[in-house]
Formats: C-alpha cells, sequence, structure tokens
C-alpha cells in the first residue's frame, strides 16, 4: 500500500505553520521526510497526523541562522562591529584567551543546556499528548465497551423477551383449543387474560406439569360466568320439561304459559346468590314450573266453570253477562282454591242472573194466566149477558148481537 505525501507547502498550510520552519525541522532531523529526484521536500501524511496530536516543535536555539541583512534603499550601511581582538592594544596574553574560552565554553553549555530545556519541554509535551491521548482512547475504549455491553445486554433483555412471549402466546393457545365446543368467542380474550396474569411471575424454566395445572385453573376461572350461564340455560330447560302439556305448543309459536314460566325461571335464577350450585337452580327453576303448573289448572278450571254456565231461560246478553261475572268472581280466587270453593263462588256469581230469570218467569206465568182468563171471559161475559137478557134488564138483538157484545166487553177487560 502505497504512502500519501504532502508538500511542504500543503503541510504548512495543515498545519498552520510557516514552510521556512518545517523545512528547518527537516534539516535538523526532528520530523521524517523525503525528498524527490528534483529536490522537492515532501512529508508523510502519518508525520502530519503525529504534528497535528503533538503539535509542531520549535526550532532549536543552535539552528537558527543569523538574520539575514537586507538593503534598504537610501540607507547607508552599517558600520561592523569591532570585534574583541579589534579593541586589543596588544597582543592577547594566556590568562585573557583562557577566559574568552571560558566564556565562551560557559555561553556554549548554556545554550546545550537551554536547548536540552527545550527539548525536556518537548518530551514532557510529547509525552503529556500521549498520556492525554492514551486516556482519551481508554476512555473511548471503555465506553465503547460499555455501548457494546449495555447493547448486548439489551438484546439479550430484548430476547429473553420475545422467548417470554412465545412461551406465553404457547400456553394461551393451548389453554383456547382446550376450551369444550360451544363456547363462544367472546370468552377466548376472558381465557387470554386469566392465562397470562397466571404466567406473569412464572418462568419458562418452570415445570411443565405445574404450568400446565396452573394454566387449566386459570382457564376454569375464565369460563366460570360461562359455566354458570350454561347451568342457568340447563335449569331453564329441565324446568320447562316438566311445564303441564296443555300449556305448551310443540309446532308453533310458545303458549302465553310458556312465555310466563320461562320468564318467571329466569326471573327466579336471577334472585339467587352468585355462588348458588346447579342443584339450587334446579330446585329453584321447578318451583317456579310448579306454581306456573298451579295458576295454569287453576285456569283451566275456571275456564271449565264458565264454559259450564248455560242459564237456562235467559237471553244472549244475560248469558254473556254471567259469563264474565262468573269468570270475574273466579280469578279472585287464590290459586288452588278447592273445588267446592270454587262451586260455590260460582253460584253466588249467578245468582242475581238465576233470580232474574225466575222473576221473569213468574211475571210470565202471571201474564199467561191472565190472558189465559181474558180469552176464557167471553163465555162468562155472554152467559152473564143472557142471564140480564132472561131477566129483562138487557135486551138484545139475537145471540149473534149478545156474541159481539161479549167479544167488546172481553177486550175492554183486557
Amino acid at each position: 500500500m502505497s504512502t500519501l505525501y504532502y508538500r511542504i507547502g500543503q503541510a504548512a498550510s495543515r498545519l498552520g505553520t510557516s514552510r521556512y520552519h518545517l523545512r528547518r525541522l527537516a534539516d535538523e532531523g526532528l520530523i521524517r521526510h523525503r525528498f524527490t529526484r528534483t529536490g522537492q521536500l515532501l512529508i508523510p501524511h502519518s508525520e502530519i497526523d503525529r504534528l497535528e496530536e503533538e503539535g509542531v516543535p520549535p526550532v532549536p536555539a543552535t539552528a537558527e541562522p543569523e538574520d539575514p541583512v537586507e538593503a534598504v534603499e537610501n540607507e547607508t550601511e552599517a558600520a561592523p562591529r569591532p570585534s574583541p581582538k579589534d579593541e586589543l592594544l596588544a597582543a592577547p596574553s594566556r590568562t585573557v584567551i583562557s577566559s574568552a574560552e571560558k566564556v565562551l565554553a560557559s555561553r556554549h553549555k548554556l545554550e546545550k543546556m537551554r536547548i536540552e530545556e527545550d527539548m525536556e519541554h518537548i518530551k514532557d509535551s510529547r509525552r503529556e499528548r500521549r498520556e492525554q491521548k492514551a486516556t482519551l482512547k481508554a476512555a473511548q475504549e471503555a465506553e465503547r465497551q460499555r455501548l457494546a455491553e449495555a447493547q448486548r445486554d439489551l438484546q439479550a433483555r430484548a430476547e429473553e423477551q420475545r422467548q417470554r412471549r412465545i412461551w406465553i402466546d404457547s400456553w394461551v393457545r393451548c389453554a383456547i383449543n382446550r376450551l369444550p365446543y360451544g363456547v363462544p368467542e367472546r370468552y377466548h380474550l376472558d381465557v387470554r387474560r386469566h392465562v397470562e396474569q397466571t404466567l406473569r411471575d412464572l418462568q419458562p424454566s418452570q415445570s411443565y406439569s405445574l404450568v400446565s395445572s396452573l394454566v387449566r385453573a386459570a382457564s376454569a376461572k375464565a369460563l366460570e360466568p360461562y359455566q354458570r350461564e350454561q347451568e342457568t340455560e340447563k335449569a331453564v330447560d329441565e324446568g320447562l320439561r316438566i311445564l303441564d302439556l296443555g300449556a305448551k305448543n310443540f309446532f308453533n309459536k310458545p303458549t302465553e304459559w310458556q312465555i310466563k314460566a320461562e320468564r318467571d325461571v329466569r326471573t327466579a335464577l336471577r334472585a339467587l346468590p352468585l355462588g348458588a350450585t346447579f342443584q339450587e337452580k334446579q330446585a329453584t327453576a321447578k318451583t317456579a314450573v310448579h306454581k306456573i303448573n298451579a295458576e295454569f289448572e287453576h285456569s283451566r278450571i275456571c275456564d271449565r266453570l264458565v264454559g259450564q254456565v248455560f242459564l237456562w231461560g235467559g237471553t244472549d246478553e244475560e248469558r254473556r253477562a254471567a259469563k264474565l261475572a262468573v269468570e270475574k268472581a273466579l280469578k279472585a280466587l287464590p290459586v288452588g282454591s278447592s273445588s267446592t270453593e270454587m262451586d260455590e263462588v260460582k253460584n253466588r256469581a249467578l245468582k242475581p242472573f238465576d233470580e232474574a230469570i225466575e222473576k221473569r218467569k213468574r211475571q210470565k206465568g202471571k201474564q199467561e194466566q191472565i190472558e189465559e182468563r181474558i180469552d176464557e171471559s167471553p163465555n162468562y161475559i155472554q152467559a152473564y149477558l143472557e142471564e140480564l137478557d132472561s131477566e129483562d134488564e138487557l135486551e138484545f138483538d139475537g145471540t149473534r148481537d149478545l156474541r159481539a157484545w161479549a167479544y167488546e166487553l172481553r177486550d175492554a177487560i183486557g
């Protein structure tokens, strides 16, 4: 893989320094570099990255050249500074030379110390940067590991929840498949809710037998309303089965007695406590139907007694009124009244009508007697008139005239 190099101008622009500074560092061997065949200075990409992280070091003092003298227009050239040698009036002695050498040695020693201090400062700076970089990398690695661990934990929890959801769904499906045939779908949600609530505190590692028994118990609890409803319907059917055959209609729509019996049975069953047993429901339903049978029997006897009302000698209107009176009187009796009591009530209800008919018969007999006597009166009248005629108290023109008089008197008397 080829290495990427920067020209000195590109490197100086990226590092924010001058080309001269980089060239001096290269000359001192403080940065890695290479030259092209044409003498162009190139700096590797990795070295640029290092200098960006660690910073561009300064040029050592010993490597700094003297400032070049630039010619300025209209200015005279400054006179050179006289050397110490030129100021001496005679040849320097050994002491002077030795002192000068000591001064020069001290100066070089001082410069060396400065360079070493600068180098130490650069090393410390580089070491500090490396430590900071290492600390940052360690922190980044720790954060990466923490995030990776958190991601793994999150994925593990998600997988655990997914597996738990699969486990719960499998038990819910098993509970629904075990439901008895004919259970309405609206109870499926109740079964699911009870099973999920039961499995909420269990783990998939629990034994199969334990979980299975708990799921069956939860399903049975969810189906308690359905079981109660089924027991109620069964009790209603068994109760209606003992209804009197005369009160039933097996072909067309149900009779009013069937409707009343079912309504009374359901009302009685609703009055039972929630925890009533099936035997209690059976007994309650049969009791309600027995009451209906008693009412039906009472009604049938009443209808029979009303149908036996003929009211001899009465008019059609009187017969209708008599039947209504008897029916009203019989219905006022409590259910279960004896036949004797019902006959007495019937007779009491018919007594006014019988008395009215008897009175009318007596009046009719009297009228018939009167009419019969009136019809026979002409003979008596004629005999009396003949007696008067024989005694010459009245005179008639023959028997025909006497007979006519007799009929005229009958009509007047009638």
